[in-house]
């Protein structure tokens, strides 16, 4: 599935349909794409099926280095968690990597600590808010390897029991020393709820507290736990309807003791992106889009999905014409000259 549907000539005078496109990553309109059709207990991830992935190293100011993990959300900006860049004073990013003691196929970024823009809220070890970018010192262009993942929509559903995904090179083994993985790992979970100050995700957590629209969670049961060397990275959400994968959350503070591996059913905690948007626009120009619901229309008869059938006059909205096979409204959209 694409942007823009395709279908056969015979069925070119049939209907209109009217598309929300994830256009607020101007820089990159193919946001969320992997090359790949559709850590802990977690499976090595086949290279390029998470292409906006980074691999953090942070450097402090004692000389010493901590890993961490981001995601590609333009050709300038790498969105990670505030924690991983506290007190730090240079980072090593790398893009378009699987293994990351292979140089050869990725691009290697060195940054200082004037690139970082920490949430201004967020304080030390605080749940909300632990939220960062960094800003990249050149535009990086896109290829099969480096793809920016899609933000989420400003009035998304808080998706619990949504299938997601969370990748990282963080501590995977029990094996004493094995310390993080050099190969990019993924971990099949599902979101749990964290409905206002007492949800699910609350009640189970040993972190807190903290508010449901801040915050989002993924079920820890089953081993199913990011660890140490995760942080920062995505929780990574496929949305079937736009063949597009969005990062709807940012991965808190990794557990590097064995408790990470020994059975606790506490839920991964991660910062809700969704509750940040403005923010990102703010300070990236990512411009933070409504998901508008789809309509349909016919020569005689119209059917609607919502009640809402005013045409929207966004720029992130575009029409698909099926009378001339082509997105023809607003012509400057993003993506649907891209396909």
């Amino acid at each position: 599935m694409t942007l823009c549907y395709t279908l056969p000539n015979f069925l070119v005078l049939t209907t209109l349909i009217f598309l929300t496109v994830p256009s607020h990553q101007q820089g990159l309109p193919n946001c969320g794409r992997s090359a790949i059709s559709r850590i802990v207990g977690g499976s090595e991830s086949a290279p390029n099926e998470f292409p906006w992935m980074v691999h953090i190293q942070a450097k402090y100011w004692d000389g010493s280095w901590a890993p961490c993990g981001g995601t590609l959300i333009s050709k300038d900006w790498v969105l990670t968690a505030a924690h991983c860049l506290f007190e730090v004073i240079n980072a090593k990013l790398t893009l378009g990597a699987h293994d990351i003691t292979n140089t050869s196929s990725s691009l290697r970024i060195n940054v200082d600590r004037w690139a970082f823009v920490v949430h201004p809220s967020w304080y030390a070890w605080d749940v909300e808010n632990n939220i960062a970018l960094i800003r990249l010192p050149f535009s990086v262009s896109p290829s099969v390897n480096i793809q920016a993942a899609c933000l989420p929509f400003v009035n998304d559903p808080d998706q619990v029991n949504d299938n997601v995904v969370v990748t990282g090179w963080g501590n995977f083994s029990y094996a004493a020393g094995s310390g993080q993985s050099p190969v990019l790992r993924k971990m099949d979970t599902t979101v749990v709820s964290s409905l206002g100050m007492d949800g699910e995700c609350q009640q189970l957590a040993s972190v807190g507290p903290f508010s449901g629209d801040n915050v989002i969670c993924g079920d820890g049961s089953l081993q199913r736990h990011y660890c140490y060397g995760d942080d920062g990275g995505p929780m990574n959400y496929y949305n079937q309807e736009w063949d597009r994968w969005f990062v709807i959350g940012v991965a808190g503070m990794g557990d590097p003791s064995l408790r990470c591996f020994q059975g606790t059913d506490e839920p991964n905690v991660f910062v809700r992106v969704r509750g940040y948007l403005n923010w990102i626009e703010g300070v990236t120009g990512l411009k933070a889009t409504t998901r508008t619901s789809t309509t349909m229309q016919t020569p005689s008869t119209t059917t609607n999905t919502t009640p809402n059938t005013t045409l929207p006059t966004t720029p992130a909205v575009t029409v698909y014409n099926r009378n001339i096979d082509a997105c023809d409204w607003p012509s400057n959209v993003a993506g649907c000259n891209n396909i």
